[in-house]
């Protein structure tokens, strides 16, 4: 895909295919219990036999002339882009990192001439990485050792290497009672936040008030980034609307 709009027709069309033949096939609804798609790219959990497997993947090779889906499946593990999903021995799911066979060590060289904090950082980022992946913690510091492997073979000193992973720390999504709004990039995005603050007295109304507390922490929908977001006649902690704010964000 090396035109920059190939990902969203891509996007667009396996959208359409999912809508009109995947999410209406029988099997499908019988069958799958989990289904992810990373462009053309499709990870799912499969709860019949192998021989219902392929039938439907057979049925979804016949809906259009020219689209052949390839499939693999594992009833312990199982590759999807940079990650591995594992059935252990206590029938628990664990994560672990992906790499092909044919992969090659191409991380940026040490001596070329990026901006160094540009080197500095690339470690970090990736030790970030192999902590978000790899779920099993002893598997996890082979993964790290494996990482700082492939920085030293392309020239990185071992100062870089320590200093960037002693910064990492371990990734905890944060579990709010926040409801998000999500929406897509428009010029009058700036509008939906105007419109949320005018009418911030009808919104509240809408949530309980005593299963939301504390200080509000919103997104603007003007900056695209978080940061405070007050509400008409907000004037700090002894604001009544601030125990409700964080029910709504607005995304840009």
């Amino acid at each position: 895909m090396g035109s920059n709009m190939a990902p969203p027709y891509a996007n667009i069309f396996m959208d359409l295919f999912e809508l009109t033949y995947v999410y209406t096939h029988p099997s499908f609804m019988s069958h799958v219990i989990y289904w992810r798609r990373y462009i053309d790219d499709v990870f799912l959990i499969w709860t019949s036999d192998v021989e219902t497997l392929c039938n439907f993947h057979g049925d979804l090779n016949l809906c259009l002339p020219g689209l052949t889906f390839s499939m693999s499946h594992d009833p312990v593990s199982m590759n999807f882009l940079d990650t591995r999903v594992i059935i252990n021995e206590h029938r628990e799911v664990e994560t672990d990192l992906f790499v092909k066979s044919t992969d090659r060590n191409s991380l940026l060289k040490y001596d070329s001439c990026h901006p160094h904090h540009i080197k500095r950082a690339l470690p970090k980022s990736q030790h970030v990485r192999v902590d978000r992946i790899v779920s099993n913690p002893e598997t996890s510091h082979i993964r790290h050792q494996e990482m700082n492997e492939k920085f030293r073979t392309r020239g990185y000193p071992d100062h870089v290497l320590s200093s960037n992973r002693d910064t990492v720390r371990p990734y905890v999504r944060p579990e709010t009672p926040r409801m998000a709004f999500v929406s897509t990039f428009h010029p009058l995005n700036h509008l939906i936040n105007k419109c949320v603050l005018q009418y911030w007295d009808i919104l509240k109304n809408a949530y309980p008030q005593n299963n939301h507390q504390g200080r509000h922490q919103g997104m603007t929908a003007v900056t695209g980034v978080w940061g405070p977001m007050r509400p008409v006649g907000c004037y700090g902690a002894h604001c009544k609307q601030a125990q409700l704010v964080d029910v709504i964000s607005i995304g840009v």
